[in-house]
């Protein structure tokens, strides 16, 4: 739920200014975590410490200022130490011990964005408003990919340097017998999920898969292709590849990523 604490336009993506000058401040004690910069859209561990049973709001946008709050409501009149735009979130009420202690998630916003946040307190009967010093998050760069999966298969392409017309490409795939080889290539590498399935590709999009065949008793598919002489190369093209044996034991579907490797053209 969102209190609606002034007439919001979309919440603006800028940097915040500094603390302002004469905002009053009132008893409450305002402290978000970390102080490093968090990823976006990541949680930050807010606490809020003031009067137990007063309902504690978080109150944040991209702007220090100085702004009387509308309204004939409770927090009607009170002064907040933001410029709009911003807006006001209910967190919870302040527990016995004065200390409330809860992650509130960020909104998304490019790396380098300042949002700054106050408390507001409502304690009861009248309510009574408080309100906090001002505290401030910045968001940093997003976190890097999950590492890419490679298990027990192994994948071996040859030639190691660029094909050259006439030359054999050999493409050999190592692991259980009996599994199905499924091959997957594009034109980049990376780390891409590939949801259900807990598995990260070692490839960047776009890439394709192939079935390239079945685990023969020796335990290594070998594929082999030989490029005409006089065929056309395009040159200085890579093509990143991953190969994962599928295999079904026991009713158990088992998917073995190998390592990644390259063919140059």
């Amino acid at each position: 739920m969102r209190v609606p604490l002034s007439p919001l336009a979309a919440l603006a993506l800028v940097p915040g200014a500094a603390f302002p000058q004469g905002c009053p401040q009132g008893m409450v004690v305002l402290d978000v975590q970390p102080d490093s910069p968090v990823p976006p859209g990541s949680p930050v561990a807010v606490s809020v410490t003031g009067t137990p049973g007063a309902l504690a709001i978080l109150v944040r946008g991209p702007n220090a200022g100085q702004t009387t709050l509308p309204g004939p409501g409770p927090i009607g009149g009170s002064v907040v130490c933001l410029a709009p735009p911003f807006d006001g979130t209910p967190l919870a009420p302040i527990p016995p011990s004065g200390t409330l202690a809860v992650p509130v998630p960020m909104p998304p916003a490019p790396p380098g964005t300042v949002f700054q946040l106050q408390a507001l307190t409502l304690a009861p009967p009248t309510p009574t408003v408080d309100t906090s010093n001002l505290d401030s998050v910045t968001i940093g760069p997003p976190p890097p990919p999950p590492p890419c999966s490679v298990g027990s298969a192994q994948l071996a392409i040859t030639p190691d340097g660029p094909v050259q017309p006439g030359d054999t490409i050999a493409i050999a795939v190592t692991a259980a017998p009996g599994s199905l080889v499924l091959l997957a290539m594009g034109p980049q590498p990376g780390a891409t999920p590939l949801g259900p399935f807990p598995i990260v590709l070692c490839l960047g999009m776009p890439f394709e898969f192939h079935p390239a065949g079945v685990i023969p008793p020796n335990g290594t598919l070998l594929l082999q292709n030989q490029v005409p002489p006089n065929a056309p190369l395009p040159g200085n093209v890579t093509i990143f590849f991953q190969a994962f044996a599928v295999s079904v034991s026991s009713g158990v579907f088992t998917i073995n990523p190998s390592n990644p490797d390259t063919l140059t053209l």
